[in-house]
């Protein structure tokens, strides 16, 4: 859908999103500089977390990315359960929001993206057998029209998935996309990890450099392997994992 020119700009202000679990469990250090352990046990190498606000408890759904599972977890008592499991293992699952009435999972392993309904049925939304070939789907982002965007991260692009079920490349130019989170004005935010940058994609499909430098960063001032990003806005701005330095930026 677009070329990239690399125009330096700063994000403005507020929207709401899902992140990934490496930048949620973190969100914590950047206002009160502490971060508490939520769970501490039965998962195995967790990727995504998502949160469902439409529900009174909050519930917390994560994708156990070795265990190749979703499971919830409900605050409130502590209580941890499989919502996939042996009866629809996954292979690799990471990216994960709450659209479409349930989950939207992308499992990178293989190579698909599936919806999740309440009883837990899972099903094909994008792969092989929709005819769309992915490689390495990572990062999801959602938006409140029913839209879904995906990092397909082999494939160094980012799709659209409207609500009708219609496939578009939306971007392209990336270098192993990950981590995807939406702001103002539709401003999609992409961890573009292969090239060491954090990437915004405005609503007309145009590309801009917002952090970072392109090419292996070593220095600590600048980013290495950007793997997450979440949108808060206000003073906070935009969070980003920046993974091979081991912190969370902003």
């Amino acid at each position: 859908m677009t070329a990239r020119p690399h125009c330096v700009s700063r994000p403005a202000s507020v929207r709401g999103g899902w992140g990934w679990l490496a930048v949620v469990t973190l969100v914590w250090a950047a206002t009160a500089q502490t971060v508490d352990t939520v769970i501490s046990s039965g998962l195995n190498e967790p990727y995504g977390i998502a949160v469902d606000t439409m529900t009174p408890e909050g519930l917390y759904y994560l994708t156990d990315s070795a265990n190749q599972r979703v499971v919830r977890y409900r605050p409130a008592t502590g209580d941890f359960s499989d919502v996939t499991g042996v009866l629809s293992p996954m292979a690799a699952p990471e990216g994960i929001v709450v659209a479409r009435g349930g989950l939207v999972v992308a499992d990178a392993g293989a190579n698909e993206v599936l919806q999740i309904d309440r009883s837990g049925a899972v099903s094909v939304l994008l792969g092989a057998d929709t005819n769309v070939v992915l490689n390495a789907p990572s990062g999801l982002a959602a938006d409140a029209a029913g839209n879904l965007y995906i990092s397909d991260s082999g494939n160094n692009r980012i799709l659209k998935l409207d609500a009708t079920n219609r496939v578009t490349t939306y971007a392209t130019g990336f270098n192993r996309p990950t981590g995807l989170s939406l702001g103002p004005g539709g401003r999609l935010f992409v961890a573009d990890t292969g090239n060491h940058v954090i990437d915004a994609v405005d609503a007309d499909g145009t590309v801009h450099l917002v952090a970072g430098h392109f090419g292996s960063n070593f220095s600590t001032d600048d980013l290495d392997l950007p793997r997450g990003v979440l949108w808060l806005g206000g003073e906070t701005g935009l969070l980003i994992s920046d993974t091979g330095h081991d912190v969370i930026r902003r």
